[in-house]
């Protein structure tokens, strides 16, 4: 905290939401991740969400951070510049939500076809049998669908 005196009800609301979006945008990060892991051809319209979210994640840890201890050295952002940050994280945040609506679709004639065509991480067992991570549920399209959400949050 500040030296001489507590913060204000602004600066402790300010910094808890801050912290949910910090929290919020980690999460994102995680999730983006896996779809990349499982699903390595829908990395390219994964890239835009990631880097959204690692904007995000910069921009409210410089805040929390200056808000909280000014001995480190981090000058708080004027709120200027904090929106400027916040409005291009937005940016390609958006981008990152239309690449993933969009990475849906396939080069087929019907592009509803693709929904169709839900594929599961191919991970299997120690005896040929399909891990726990096939039948829980965590298809391609779905978890494209959290990572819509997510980013969506983040926004």
């Amino acid at each position: 905290m500040t030296r001489g005196g507590c913060p204000s009800s602004y600066v402790i609301v300010q910094m808890v939401a801050r912290a949910v979006g910090w929290m919020t945008s980690v999460t994102t990060l995680v999730i983006l991740a896996f779809i990349i892991n499982q699903w390595v051809d829908k990395g390219g319209a994964i890239a835009a969400g990631l880097v959204g979210s690692a904007i995000a994640i910069l921009n409210d840890s410089w805040i929390v951070v200056a808000k909280l201890d000014r001995s480190l050295g981090f000058q708080p952002l004027s709120p200027a510049r904090a929106l400027l940050h916040d409005l291009f994280s937005l940016a390609i945040s958006l981008g990152g939500i239309v690449m993933i609506i969009f990475s849906r679709y396939t080069y087929q004639a019907d592009g509803f076809a693709a929904l169709d065509s839900d594929s599961s991480p191919q991970i299997t067992g120690s005896v040929g049998e399909t891990d726990v991570i096939s039948r829980e549920g965590f298809s391609q399209n779905k978890m494209l669908a959290v990572g819509v959400w997510m980013l969506t949050a983040v926004v």
